[in-house]
């Protein structure tokens, strides 16, 4: 078992949990750039269903992913930073789990390769299948990297340590996103 650095811990509370936050971001932040660099949504203009919902609501959706992290934890670390603190000494004694992360590459691959099908024209009337897989393959990645670096229990205590912040920065960022996706 691995045992806290109390030393640490005290002269710097947050240092685990922005360690974590920080590869976690940068883990997504890489792989953002592959993705927007390599797919193009106009190569989905004649899809339609659940792929032609992709090409629409997509982008508006990611930056509502990227716009509610940034705002939570930027207004979860002003107002909560007490529970930040216990957070982040309980993450002194778990490690990463380096089989999630491995897991979230594997799947990072498999969404890599529906993702070729899919905007690469090859999908045909398999389009809906296809974006249904990738959509899996994508949710189920950012889990396993997300639960990689921070346990199911501190992410709930996260969350939770905001009180109804979670709720209203959902409701502004679909607005807001919504909005953009109308204009």
């Amino acid at each position: 078992m691995l045992r806290p650095y109390t030393k640490h811990v005290s002269a710097l509370p947050h240092r685990t949990l922005i360690r974590r936050t920080f590869l976690l971001t940068l883990v997504f932040a890489l792989e953002l750039v592959v993705i927007s660099a390599q797919f193009d949504g106009n190569s989905l203009a004649r899809a339609t269903g659940l792929a032609g919902a992709i090409r629409d609501w997509g982008p508006y959706v990611l930056r509502a992913i990227v716009g509610f992290a940034a705002i939570f934890a930027t207004f979860v670390w002003l107002q909560h930073r007490p529970a930040l603190d216990r957070i982040s000494t309980e993450l002194t004694v778990v490690p990463i789990r380096w089989t999630l992360l491995g897991a979230h590459f594997v799947t990072i691959a498999a969404f890599a390769a529906l993702s070729a099908r899919l905007y690469g024209g090859a999908a045909g009337d398999r389009a809906s299948w296809l974006a249904a897989g990738w959509l899996i393959a994508g949710t189920l990645a950012i889990l396993l990297a997300a639960l990689a670096f921070i346990p199911w229990l501190q992410w709930r205590r996260l969350v939770v340590s905001g009180g109804w912040l979670w709720l209203y920065t959902l409701v502004a960022i679909l607005l807001v996103s919504a909005a953009g996706n109308i204009s």
